[in-house]
């Protein structure tokens, strides 16, 4: 089971325990005090647990940088994408459509599925 800085995410990736995981990560003390490179980090971890439910693995940490990247370049964007789960789930293939068109080998050339639910 994964853990987030809250506890255990457990099996209910619904989109209201999703929102209250960045929710609570983003107003805890431990974030607002850290610096923006341990905020990116705290994040990070988070992200990558969610985006780990819903692609092949090949394709997680890259996504997961993806996602970060809206953090430092698009704030407006980001908060948007983690306060809807299915925006979320909406970025994570948009991700994944641009990760496996500009790379050469992607996993479904070896027969796996991009997506989890596949």
């Amino acid at each position: 089971m994964l853990t987030s800085p809250q506890g255990k995410l457990g099996n209910d990736l619904s989109g209201q325990t999703f929102k209250t995981h960045f929710a609570a990560l983003m107003q805890s003390q431990h974030f607002q005090a850290a610096e923006k490179v341990r905020q990116r980090d705290l994040l990070g971890n988070l992200i990558f647990n969610y985006v780990s439910r819903l692609v092949h693995i090949n394709f997680v940490r890259k996504v997961t940088g993806m996602i970060l990247d809206l953090f430092e370049n698009n704030p407006a964007d980001f908060n948007l994408t983690i306060s809807d789960y299915e925006l979320f789930k909406v970025k994570v293939r948009e991700a994944v459509t641009l990760i496996s068109h500009q790379s050469p080998i992607s996993p479904s050339a070896n027969r796996k599925p991009l997506y989890l639910n596949e």
